[in-house]
């Protein structure tokens, strides 16, 4: 999947935030069921479950134990963790906010790790290492309390420690992986910055020069390296008045120092729609911050798949396609019909949006009774993974979806509940070229 790299251990560059900590080890931990969890038989199904799928919370009517996985139809109930998920997954909790995470991995040295696991978990992604993998994530806490932390796992997929990338930033939102894999984790505050954080702290994390000196509300990062001797950097903004920006350094290597140096180095540009459906990249931030304005206020996830370019209003709930080789673009509403069966509804925010490997996207949702994690195959359908079943994560948000790099696991987090999970399939194969049904 798009968001799974091996890492570069060789890089260079100067050094802030966090450096060269001791091990840290990590989670699980007793589960926090959040409001509105509490099992009845009786439950109103008109109007949103289909007859097969209508189930009691206390499991009166059994999930599916079919190790046949059909993305889309939703008739597989997990109980425990209160989630109503595709035929064919089955689901695992890793970490829960505040307490310590429990090592799995026989390469650990201890049984817990030394910290709690961080609070309001956002943006991930995950990177290959020497030992496995690492699962960087962001926390969106605000004053200082913000960062970048990982879980490293096993190459079976077992927890061997949790440790520090950066702390002390702020409100650390969702982010992106660079072409020689790093992660660009993006501050949402007034004047917040995006940072470069290597995934096995190999180099201290610093900031970019991607959100400027007067810094923004920045949200998620992508980039176009079709072009070797051109790298385009592509930075969302949560905000109305946010333009999508884009950044061409004047380096020519494309390594860490590519995107650091002094203000004012290389060319920022911002997007304007134009009529016709057409767009342009403007130097005048101005003309962007109307164009936003007026056309893609607040946007969130962006990833680029070939010569398109995607990313999302969360205000619009609309999906914007930029056709990069000729100027034009496209719209689709995120809150169309979804295939499938068993009620999944995806009416609430669109919020991060991951690239497959296979030229399918993934989406988080913020809002809503039932957050959830959504596909867009390539034909352009749309179907649901898995979403919070029975009200249990009601007005929380799905975050932090990654994939292993031997694309067999899923990650992603409850965001204000505080919670990691891990989803396999049951009959072992990979998350890849998946076809709603």
């Amino acid at each position: 999947t798009g968001n799974t790299f091996t890492n570069n251990e060789g890089l260079s560059g100067p050094a802030v935030a966090v450096n060269n900590q001791s091990p840290r080890r990590w989670v699980n931990g007793g589960g926090n069921t959040g409001s509105g969890n509490t099992a009845t038989n009786s439950i109103d199904c008109d109007g949103f479950y289909d007859s097969t799928s209508c189930h009691s919370f206390d499991g009166s009517t059994p999930s599916t134990g079919s190790l046949d996985f059909v993305v889309g139809k939703l008739n597989n109930i997990d109980n425990t963790h209160g989630f109503l998920m595709s035929q064919g997954l089955s689901i695992r909790k890793l970490a829960t906010k505040g307490q310590r995470v429990t090592l799995t991995s026989p390469q650990a040295t201890a049984t817990l790790s030394a910290r709690g696991f961080h609070l309001e978990p956002d943006g991930a992604a995950a990177f290959t290492t020497s030992y496995g993998w690492a699962y960087l994530s962001n926390s969106e806490l605000s004053g200082g309390q913000g960062g970048v932390f990982a879980l490293e796992f096993d190459k079976d997929g077992e927890i061997i420690n949790y440790t520090p990338r950066v702390m002390g930033t702020r409100r650390n939102c969702g982010g992106g992986v660079t072409p020689w894999n790093t992660w660009i984790t993006c501050e949402e505050t007034g004047a917040g910055q995006c940072w470069q954080v290597h995934p096995t702290n190999a180099q201290s994390a610093e900031p970019t020069l991607l959100g400027g000196p007067e810094g923004g509300n920045y949200e998620s990062f992508a980039y176009d390296d079709r072009d070797a001797s051109n790298v385009r950097f592509f930075i969302t903004e949560d905000h109305r008045l946010g333009p999508v920006r884009r950044f061409t350094p004047d380096r020519s290597v494309k390594r860490w120092d590519m995107i650091h140096g002094n203000q004012g180095e290389g060319t920022m540009e911002f997007l304007r729609f134009l009529p016709g459906n057409k767009y342009e990249w403007v130097t005048n931030k101005q003309q962007g911050i109307d164009s936003a304005s007026n056309n893609y206020p607040a946007t969130e996830g962006i990833a680029r798949i070939g010569k398109r370019l995607y990313f999302v209003s969360k205000l619009r709930k609309t999906l914007y396609v930029l056709n990069l080789d000729d100027g034009t673009y496209t719209t689709q509403q995120t809150t169309q019909r979804l295939l499938g069966s068993g009620g999944a509804s995806f009416q609430s925010q669109p919020d991060q949006i991951i690239a497959g490997d296979a030229g399918e996207l993934y989406f988080t949702e913020d809002g809503g009774s039932t957050p959830g994690i959504f596909l867009m195959d390539k034909k352009g359908d749309m179907c649901g993974v898995l979403q919070g079943h029975f009200n249990r994560y009601r007005h929380d948000e799905t975050t932090g979806l990654a994939f292993s790099p031997d694309d067999r696991r899923m990650y992603f987090a409850i965001q204000t509940t505080g919670l990691l999970f891990e989803v396999t399939r049951k009959d072992g194969k990979k998350f890849h070229d998946l076809s709603c049904t």
